[in-house]
């Protein structure tokens, strides 16, 4: 995770078959199309059963950021498991320092936590 040090980051878990990650994925590119420029990334975890179903959408709806299929992830390095993540979409944003920023970000909530984020110093003085 290196080439993200010092970056903001969103761990965004979701999947194709899940409509209310599907519903924010429009506000998601927005934030992204915005702040990329600004060291904003994001690395969105799909829980799909059919990696071909997923890159199929991604390219379909032009979400050009990271995707990772989370099964073909080795045993133990399984980041759903990792995040304690139970439920999807879940969104996990992590500010320059390396610690959690927000969680459950949705709509306008998204983009106000990327923004203070990004105006916080990667380290703490």
């Amino acid at each position: 995770a290196t080439k993200y040090k010092g970056k903001v980051l969103l761990l965004d878990f979701w999947a194709t078959w899940c409509a209310p990650c599907i519903a924010e994925l429009p506000n998601v590119k927005k934030v992204y199309e915005a702040y990329r420029g600004q060291g904003f990334e994001i690395v969105s975890i799909s829980l799909d059963q059919d990696e071909q179903t997923l890159r199929d959408f991604v390219k379909q709806r032009g979400l050009n950021w990271t995707h990772v299929y989370n099964d073909s992830l080795p045993a133990g390095q399984d980041l759903a498991t990792k995040y304690s993540v139970t439920s999807i979409p879940q969104m996990i944003l992590i500010g320059r320092d390396g610690k959690i920023a927000g969680v459950q970000l949705r709509g306008e909530a998204l983009e106000d936590a990327v923004n203070k984020a990004l105006a916080s110093p990667a380290q703490a003085e």
